[in-house]
């Protein structure tokens, strides 16, 4: 990606606006690396969530499933879903939900999914930043994957993974954080 490119894609992130038919040639590869990403961040949630051992293991051991005939509209339906979840862990800590994108009705491209799962990824990594030491070191998150011939079904199998991992993040820290909030 040339660096006009990442300019335009970092403003294109931070707006709230209607999505339109930007296509920056990005691929399913980029895609899966911001997914590996946001996993890394849930596998971070789940142990700032939880003290119960044996369910951050379960989730740290929970592998990617293999699909077949994924698209990316596919991809950015269960992406959408997971940005809920997201959701619901900000607002108990307190914290904005973020602001949706409108997704047009026309062909979703990788670029589409790209935006989404960057905004997703933020999310995660400023719930990290207010439930953790400040000083804490976020680049881990933000790791720059080189993937080579991902297709749509082996993002989607990632995007599985993290709402697999999110949901039994939320069924067991949900209740903890939504304690802790109402003794504060």
């Amino acid at each position: 990606m040339t660096k006009a490119m990442v300019i335009a894609l970092g403003i294109l992130i931070m707006l709230p606006m209607k999505a339109f038919a930007l296509d920056l040639g990005l691929t399913p590869d980029q895609v899966y690396s911001h997914w590996s990403n946001i996993n890394k961040a849930i596998l971070s949630i789940s142990k700032l969530t939880s003290k119960d051992a044996e369910l951050i293991g379960r989730i740290d051991a929970m592998e990617v499933r293999i699909f077949t005939g994924s698209t990316p509209g596919d991809i950015l339906e269960l992406a959408l879903h997971i940005e809920e979840k997201f959701d619901s862990l900000r607002i108990i800590a307190g914290l904005h939900p973020t602001r949706k994108i409108q997704i047009s009705g026309a062909s979703t491209t990788p670029t589409d999914v790209y935006i989404l799962s960057s905004r997703i990824l933020l999310s995660a990594v400023e719930w990290i930043i207010n439930h953790s030491d400040k000083r804490r070191l976020v680049t881990k998150y933000f790791e720059r994957l080189e993937f080579q011939g991902k297709t749509p079904s082996g993002v989607y199998g990632l995007v599985d993974l993290a709402d697999r991992r999110l949901h039994l993040v939320l069924s067991d820290g949900f209740i903890r954080l939504r304690a802790a909030k109402e003794t504060q």
